[in-house]
């Protein structure tokens, strides 16, 4: 996923998350189901998210998030959908992310 924000504020962090109901956004690094199978690889305003060992667990929806240092958080909306089926698996189109 691609993001922007605006010049006079700097971006803190950057994660994915994964879409679920009454939880806040946390970092999939951080979150049991996807310790060790998740990598970020970051470039400029960008951010791929890579995951192995898929599981049918794994399908939903992911959002890239990032905070700027004014503490406000943005998700790109809308996400990456993930569908993991027993032998293939899709993905959407990739997110953005902007903050006028």
């Amino acid at each position: 996923g691609n993001y922007s924000h605006p010049s006079d504020l700097s971006v803190r962090e950057v994660f994915w998350h994964y879409i679920q109901r009454g939880k806040d956004f946390q970092d999939l690094k951080k979150v049991t189901q996807f310790i060790n199978r998740v990598e970020y690889v970051k470039q400029d305003k960008s951010s791929t998210l890579k995951m192995k060992n898929l599981t049918k667990k794994d399908s939903g929806e992911y959002q890239l998030r990032f905070v700027t240092d004014d503490g406000k958080g943005i998700s790109g909306k809308p996400g990456v959908i993930l569908s993991v089926t027993d032998l293939q698996v899709r993905a959407s189109r990739s997110a953005v992310a902007s903050e006028g």
